[in-house]
């Protein structure tokens, strides 16, 4: 049986958001301060699997958008 490439990741979605490290904090804050973030604009997360880099800067964009392969 072949997996095709939309559903590949799906059944280790649950796995990676329940392992994987989350990144630091401090990553965000550069992040926010190297683009002086300020609640305005928008953010396309292509590949954005479980929304690790996404959902923390949420609140730093007027819309969010996250593009993944997967469900």
């Amino acid at each position: 049986m072949t997996a095709n490439s939309e559903d590949i990741f799906e059944s280790s979605a649950g796995y990676y958001t329940e392992f994987r490290k989350p990144y630091p904090p401090l990553l965000f804050k550069r992040i926010r301060d190297q683009f002086n973030l300020n609640g305005k604009g928008a953010l396309l997360d292509v590949g954005c699997g479980t929304g690790q880099i996404s959902l923390p800067l949420s609140n730093d964009f007027e819309r969010v958008v996250g593009v993944d392969l997967s469900k």
